[in-house]
This record gives structure tokens, C-alpha cells and sequence, in this order.
């Protein structure tokens, strides 16, 4: 029962730190010729998706969990794609 709680809580925990961490990379990290002015980083959804993926795998492989792996591609896919759905409604791309 406490693991199952711990399992929810971290999935949270990783998907508001991967919002928050890819919003302030993004935002404020980007400089031109500095550590972060690659790919991944500059745009927010591309840092956001590769955060959550990468802690996602993390936290599945401390967990030993298929669940939470499979959980967290599929909310982290759900997530790139509400980005760009977003995005395209603003007439950014």
C-alpha cells in the first residue's frame, strides 16, 4: 500500500519537476554560445518531453516497474503533443 503511494507521488513529483525544469532551462539557461544553446534546450516543449522521458526511465528503473514506464512515456508523449497542439492554435509554427 505505502509503495503504491510512494509509485503515485513520485510520478507527480516527476512530472511537475520536468514541467518546471524545462520551463526555466528554456527560459532563462539559454544563452547564446553557452552550455544549453543545443537543441534539446532552446524550446521549452523539446526540453520538457526530454525531461520527463529521461526521469521517467529513471524512476522506472529504481522502481522496477513496467507500469511506470509505461505510464510516463505515454503521459510524457500526451504532453509533447498537447504542446504542439498548442502551439499551432497560437499560429506559433
Amino acid at each position: 500500500m505505502i509503495e503504491t503511494i510512494l509509485s503515485v507521488g513520485l510520478f507527480f513529483f516527476i512530472y511537475w519537476g520536468a514541467m518546471v525544469f524545462g520551463y526555466y532551462v528554456s527560459e532563462f539557461c539559454v544563452k547564446p554560445f553557452g552550455l544549453f544553446d543545443v537543441y534539446p534546450w532552446v524550446c521549452r516543449k523539446c526540453a520538457t518531453t526530454q525531461t520527463m522521458i529521461a526521469l521517467y526511465i529513471a524512476g522506472a528503473i529504481i522502481l522496477s516497474s513496467w507500469w511506470f514506464f509505461l505510464c510516463g512515456m505515454g503521459i510524457a508523449l500526451a504532453q509533447a503533443e498537447c504542446f504542439i497542439i498548442t502551439e499551432k492554435k497560437k499560429g506559433l509554427q
